[in-house]
């Protein structure tokens, strides 16, 4: 089975209603020009929560609350976008892609709505850390004991596994 991929066409009603969202625990936006590895943090911080949609071709002002469609030229642009996500999560099932293209706009532009999927293992991004989200943030399981509850969250370790001492 390969990549789950659709395209869609908005009008602008629609296009506005994606730009006025705001961010939370499991929506994200970010800009055209975000690097690969920095958008892995995002992707692994979903994969290793409760998922959410990430959208990509959508920047913001200086205040980080008014946002703007700012979406690639090309879907060829995309291009490293798709292939970071095949990098990093082990199944196509862990993910899928929606093409939207606004008509609100000249010339038409494309943004990437990317669905990730709560998975089974651990996902690390590009810097070999896993993350998880937070509120609005991407945080680093950067010690043992985060990347053990980790592990807890996911059931790939449990308490029973753990040695204690007994005197």
């Amino acid at each position: 089975m390969g990549i789950n991929h659709s395209s869609s066409t908005l009008s602008e009603r629609e296009t506005n209603f994606i730009i006025q969202l705001q961010e939370n625990w499991v929506i994200d936006k970010k800009g055209k020009d975000i690097k690969p590895a920095k958008l892995s943090k995002t992707i692994s911080a979903f994969a290793n929560s409760n998922g959410g949609e990430l959208y990509v071709g959508i920047s913001h002002k200086e205040d980080k609350t008014v946002y703007f469609w700012d979406g690639f030229c090309s879907e060829e642009d995309t291009n490293p976008i798709i292939a970071l996500l095949d990098d990093i999560l082990p199944s196509y099932e862990d993910y899928s892609v929606e093409t939207l293209i606004s008509n609100a706009y000249s010339p038409k532009s494309t943004v990437l709505r990317i669905t990730i999927h709560k998975t089974q293992t651990i996902i690390y991004a590009s810097d070999k850390k896993a993350y998880v989200r937070h509120g609005v943030q991407n945080l680093p399981c950067n010690t043992d004991e985060k990347l053990l509850r980790l592990k807890m969250d996911k059931g790939i370790a449990s308490y029973e596994d753990e040695v204690t001492q007994c005197t």
